[in-house]
């Protein structure tokens, strides 16, 4: 009964979470789509005017963060998993690659649209890197068929990924109550919003993970199924 009502709570938690990355896609794609029309944006702060004017590099970025914020709710879901496993799968293939995609996008972006200084530069270094290291070994350890291994480090790819959506609400209560200016809060903020969906996603890895022996840790999957 605990472990069920964590996860309404949680699930309640992602879809919100991925439905205001969704809503921030279609935002900055209006702002891109002025950009690509040739009329000067206006955008709400330096932040998407920094977007603004890279429209190309940034639309590489959102379109792929689209697919992934939609997708990564659904493969969590445990009835599509064991009631659909080749829609799980594919639908994996195109979730990592766009993983991929999103992930060394925003590596170019830490440094091309930066207005945090070091501190932004750092933080989408670290976690941009940690974020490809976690679909990298997820997909390493699906194809071993360790199931369980690969279901955390998606989980912990997922947390990292959905972190963005968390961190824009974190910049303007720094500014409004904090009285932070908008570089300085937007370089903290990265920080915060990437650990404490780190530091979630490890605490519910703990509170789902299954003591399990290495035979009963590896699931036996067909031989023509190799990812995910």
């Amino acid at each position: 009964m605990q472990r069920r009502a964590a996860t309404a709570v949680l699930s309640t938690l992602v879809v919100a979470l991925a439905a205001t990355g969704v809503v921030m896609v279609v935002l900055r794609a209006l702002l891109l789509a002025e950009a690509f029309s040739g009329n000067t944006p206006s955008p709400a702060d330096p932040y998407d005017g920094g977007y603004a004017r890279h429209p190309g590099l940034t639309l590489l970025h959102i379109v792929p963060g689209l697919v992934f914020v939609i997708l990564g709710p659904l493969q969590f879901a445990t009835r599509i998993r064991a009631r659909y496993t080749n829609l799980h799968r594919w639908c994996g293939r195109i979730y990592v690659a766009s993983g991929a995609v999103v992930g060394v996008s925003a590596l170019v972006l830490g440094v091309v649209v930066g207005f945090a200084g070091s501190t932004e530069t750092t933080a989408v270094t670290f976690f941009s890197t940690l974020f490809l290291i976690s679909l990298g070994l997820a997909v390493f350890r699906i194809r071993r068929r360790e199931v369980a291994a690969h279901r955390e480090w998606m989980i912990r790819a997922f947390a990292l990924g959905l972190a963005v959506t968390t961190m824009r609400p974190m910049v303007g209560i720094l500014t409004a109550l904090a009285g932070l200016p908008f570089s300085e809060a937007l370089g903290i903020s990265f920080w915060l919003a990437f650990s404490l969906h780190l530091v979630l996603a490890e605490c519910w890895i703990s509170f789902t993970r299954t003591e399990r022996n290495p035979v009963s840790a590896t699931v036996s999957v067909p031989s023509t199924s190799r990812f995910p």
